[in-house]
């Protein structure tokens, strides 16, 4: 098989059931050839070496890269070397249905969407790469995920699932506290996601993420439009127009408070974004949720 042609795998062909995760260890992990997924794949390198490979692309791996794999994304390995690792198969809505405040923290946004987008540009150099310390802390995590799967206790997937949260979120806080300042863009851009994730009660002006990420407008808006499709003004409308929403769903709420929760100090104003955005007005929407 040649770097042109790949096969696809599903996560059924790994689990009893339509279960949601799955964990594989990789002990040594022999060389693979190019496959693409039905599901999402997190992928912890415990120790050896080894060769990443895409369609397009090599990527040397050691101990402690993490990575994720999209489905659709063709990958497989060569040339390992006592290559040890661990594969967490999940379906994306397990990961998007538990974010809950995580996408407040820069490095959901880095590990999940950027740098799997931007894997080819930059070289797999904005990977997230554990010291030995920090790899040696998530190994109970990761026990514990093994272990709830591999067990037949009533609960079982909702304890997998739990630990499979508490590990993202160890993950996700080690990455959020990378140092913007080593080059590194996609930690600059991961920033400004989290901040404004972080601020759907308030407007957030483009002066505060030029200094919270140490770029100019321009190459804000440039390198902000490269990741997400939007400017970061239409990025944070999005995102509070969606929060409006969940509120008109969930609460009872007047429209007026729920300008207000949204960073929206003109209902008027707030109704008419959330019209155009959505193609109904929030009287409307309501009467759609009931």
């Amino acid at each position: 098989m040649n770097n042109d042609e790949s096969f696809k795998l599903y996560l059924s062909e790994f689990t009893k059931s339509e279960e949601p995760i799955r964990f594989i260890r990789r002990n040594p992990q022999i060389p693979y050839p190019l496959h693409t997924h039905d599901f999402s794949e997190l992928v912890i390198i415990l120790g050896g070496r080894g060769t990443h490979i895409t369609k397009y692309s090599r990527f040397e791996l050691f101990a402690g890269d993490i990575f994720v794999i999209n489905g659709e994304t063709a990958h497989g390995y060569e040339n390992p070397e006592n290559l040890h690792l661990v594969n967490i198969m999940y379906r994306p809505e397990l990961l998007t249905r538990n974010a809950s405040d995580l996408t407040s923290l820069p490095g959901y946004h880095i590990l999940f969407n950027l740098e799997p987008k931007f894997r080819e540009d930059h070289r797999f150099n904005s990977r997230l790469h554990l010291t030995p310390q920090q790899l040696t802390e998530i190994i109970p995590l990761l026990s514990e995920i093994e272990n709830e799967l591999n067990s037949n206790k009533p609960g079982k997937l909702f304890m997998a699932s739990a630990g499979f949260n508490s590990l993202i979120g160890h993950l996700c806080r080690i990455y959020s506290n990378e140092d913007i300042h080593n080059g590194r863009q996609l930690l600059r851009i991961g920033k400004a996601l989290g901040l404004l994730e972080n601020s759907i009660q308030r407007q957030v002006s483009l002066s505060e993420l030029t200094r919270l990420t140490a770029m100019s407008v321009s190459t804000l808006n440039r390198t902000f439009k490269e990741a997400t499709g939007f400017s970061p003004v239409e990025y944070h409308l999005k995102i509070r127009i969606k929060k409006a929403g969940e509120l008109l769903c969930d609460t009872n709420f007047s429209i007026t408070e729920i300008a207000g929760k949204t960073g929206f100090d003109d209902s008027n104003y707030f109704s008419r974004q959330f019209k155009k955005t959505t193609g109904a007005s929030p009287l409307e929407f309501r009467k759609r949720c009931l």
